[in-house]
């Protein structure tokens, strides 16, 4: 099966993606709840044990992906991915989003992850799940973690700037270009995300 590779995303993109993440906390189906004695927590405990299944989770996370798609991205042998989607589907972290046709009539499975996850004990697991108010609060968490992964995401890609600029400047004597602190551009993202987060509560008090 033969697709187009994935471009990779700018600071933009990322930026863009996580501001957007409302659609996916109106969605509460999207945060898997787990009891302390659920048997896919061993599952849960191999995929975030392992670098490619983060890798893959955190991919599918951003938007929905062809096991192909993932395979471009990451660089990895398709069967090695399907192995880590497969366990990610079996602690249903990871869903089959939407099942399409490519240009050969050959059947494609787009995955996507899961927002969030919650351990609990097992006697309010079902209260959980049907809890308003835990809902909100986990709302209110995932907005605050999205905004400290974009910007740990704007830290790295700009580290990856800078090293690559320094390689450059070594072998071929140019003039160096500045390039922003990355620790500032991480702490301005998340003081504006914070700043933010008080104007909308301010705002949804008000109303």
């Amino acid at each position: 099966m033969t697709e187009e590779p994935i471009k990779e995303n700018s600071i933009e993109n990322n930026a863009k993606t996580f501001s957007n993440n409302d659609e996916n906390f109106e969605n509460f189906d999207k945060i898997e709840i787990f009891s302390n004695t659920d048997e896919r927590l061993k599952f849960l405990g191999k995929i975030l044990n392992n670098d490619f299944s983060r890798q893959i989770l955190l991919l599918l996370a951003e938007k929905e992906m062809t096991a192909n798609e993932i395979a471009n991205q990451t660089k990895l042998s398709l069967p090695l991915v399907l192995h880590h989607v497969n366990q990610m589907l079996k602690a249903e972290m990871v869903v089959v989003s939407k099942i399409s046709t490519n240009s050969k009539n050959q059947p494609m499975k787009y995955y996507s992850a899961k927002s969030g996850i919650v351990i609990l004990p097992e006697n309010v697991v079902e209260r959980a799940k049907n809890s308003k108010s835990l809902y909100n609060s986990l709302k209110r968490i995932m907005r605050f973690a999205a905004i400290g992964i974009a910007s740990i995401a704007t830290w790295s890609y700009l580290k990856l700037i800078e090293s690559t600029t320094k390689v450059q400047l070594q072998g071929g004597g140019q003039e160096r270009t500045e390039i922003p602190d990355p620790l500032v551009v991480a702490l301005t993202v998340i003081i504006i995300g914070l700043c933010g987060e008080l104007i909308y509560l301010k705002i949804k008090k008000k109303d």
